[in-house]
């Protein structure tokens, strides 16, 4: 008889190496980094799917948050979704994401976001395009010149209060910048290898800009300056950054930051004179629906309500007749309703991220109703367009 498959968390050293085994496998990540991670994350945030003493996958939780319309959405990342090499294949990975998605569920956690290796696998787990990664590169020879130097400091620490404070003022703007917890924190400053340095403006005794950055290596000794960070309040904050990291343009080609489309770090630029590329898509789940509308923020000049029916395969609380009300910038599903629009978690992800309106769902079915229905729901969600800074 066949042993049913078992959902655990990671236990113990012999775990750990089980856990960084795969990932270096699927991922070719230095064994070095592999090993280092599962304590990183802490052992109660790895995940293993064995048979007895047979480990088949694993994966990893990131505790988080996301923001969305200013507010802070509870989300879990899910990373280092691996398989044994001989077992792809079979389904597994799909078993795996269905008890990552129960578990989550039973936690009250409202989202679930990853970075995907494959669309098509974490689809079928209810997933959907969310958001993505976008790359800046701009040359340093084409960075603002002028001298601001005098509110400059070293960062000895990704802990520096003022810097999170600074984060936190721009993340709560931003749909889909990440809440952090210290694993991705400490991601900022040290990954694979790489130890970045970080700078920061002080005005008036606060942060208002910072950067942690490396030195990748061109030809003929050159190198370009890679932000793990990048982050700037208003203009002037921005300005005195780039002034600061425009001063090693003798050395440095290139400034490599991330960013999205829309962003007012952008505008500071007198010229056209960088680029933006779409690195990666990332996917989120809606784990819990009537927790993630009433924890997220909705414009307070908008009012207005749909009546949906979603459909969730895995999850029952997801599924059935709703009434979504937004009032107040805030909103909520209440049980009922006429189910003037029907939506599947996919759609919902979608449009909850403000990746997709719901007129755009509509193009492959995942949203049906009237033309005024739709374009309520498109208005509700509206925002600036999600992105994070950062893989995980």
């Amino acid at each position: 008889m066949t042993t049913p498959p078992e959902f655990r968390r990671a236990l113990n050293d012999s775990d750990a190496e089980v856990f960084a085994r795969l990932v270096i496998d699927a991922f070719a990540v230095p064994e070095k980094d592999a090993r280092l991670w599962p304590r990183q994350l802490g052992l109660e945030n790895v995940r293993l799917l064995s048979r007895g003493q047979e480990v088949d996958a694993c994966l990893a939780f990131y505790r988080m948050g996301q923001w969305y319309g200013g507010k802070r959405v509870s989300a879990a990342g899910v990373a280092g979704v691996a398989v044994q090499p001989q077992l792809r294949g079979r389904g597994i990975a799909s078993q795996l994401m269905r008890a990552a998605i129960l578990e989550l569920a039973e936690n009250n956690v409202a989202l679930s976001g990853l970075y995907p290796a494959s669309m098509a696998l974490y689809s079928r787990a209810g997933y959907a395009g969310a958001g993505g990664r976008y790359e800046v590169r701009v040359p340093c020879d084409k960075l603002p010149r002028e001298s601001r130097g005098a509110g400059i400091l070293r960062l000895e620490s990704v802990a520096d209060p003022r810097m999170r404070a600074c984060y936190d003022r721009v993340a709560v703007q931003r749909n889909g910048w990440l809440s952090r917890g210290e694993p991705l924190w400490a991601r900022v400053r040290e990954q694979r290898g790489i130890t970045r340095e970080g700078w920061a403006w002080i005005r008036d005794g606060e942060c208002a800009a910072y950067a942690w950055f490396s030195r990748a290596p061109r030809a003929l000794l050159q190198t370009d300056i890679v932000c793990s960070d990048l982050v700037a309040v208003d203009r002037e904050s921005a300005l005195a950054m780039f002034a600061f990291l425009g001063s090693y343009s003798t050395m440095c080609k290139e400034l490599v930051f991330y960013s999205a489309p829309g962003d007012p770090l952008l505008e500071v630029f007198d010229e056209f004179s960088w680029r933006m590329s779409h690195i990666h898509p990332w996917m989120l789940r809606i784990v819990d629906a009537k927790l993630a509308i009433s924890e997220r923020g909705f414009h307070p000049a908008l009012r207005g309500s749909v009546s949906l029916e979603i459909t969730d395969d895995l999850l029952p609380r997801n599924r059935g007749k709703f009434t979504l009300i937004v009032e107040d910038g805030r909103g909520r599903l209440e049980p009922g309703g006429q189910a003037a629009v029907s939506l599947d978690i996919r759609g919902l992800a979608s449009l909850f991220s403000g990746q997709l309106s719901a007129q755009a769902l509509s193009f492959n079915g995942s949203c049906r109703g009237s033309a005024e229905d739709l374009a309520t729901l498109t208005a509700l969600f509206a925002g600036s367009p999600p992105a994070t800074l950062e893989m995980y």
